[in-house]
């Protein structure tokens, strides 16, 4: 009868772990891509102009009342509106 291949005991079996081939190195992470800035404070911003609907308005009445070109009514209506 063959003999069983002595195991040692619990307390003194070692983890393994996962071993690289020898003189191979992991390669390195990408570095990071750097952080965009963060956006400007609002008061910072430009301050909007007139409200598109009201721009349209204008211009319609200014159309109503000299005609013109759609683009010459728009551009007008918005000088008069921011003031």
């Amino acid at each position: 009868m063959a003999k069983a291949p002595k195991t040692p005991a619990p307390d003194t079996i070692k983890p393994t772990t996962a071993s690289k081939p020898a003189g191979k190195k992991a390669p390195k992470a990408a570095a990071a891509p750097p952080v965009a800035p963060a956006a400007a404070p609002a008061a910072t911003l430009a301050v909007a102009g007139p409200a598109r609907a009201d721009v349209a308005r204008r211009a319609y009445e200014l159309w109503l009342a000299h005609g013109g070109t759609a683009h010459d009514n728009w551009l007008e209506a918005e000088r008069q509106l921011r003031g």
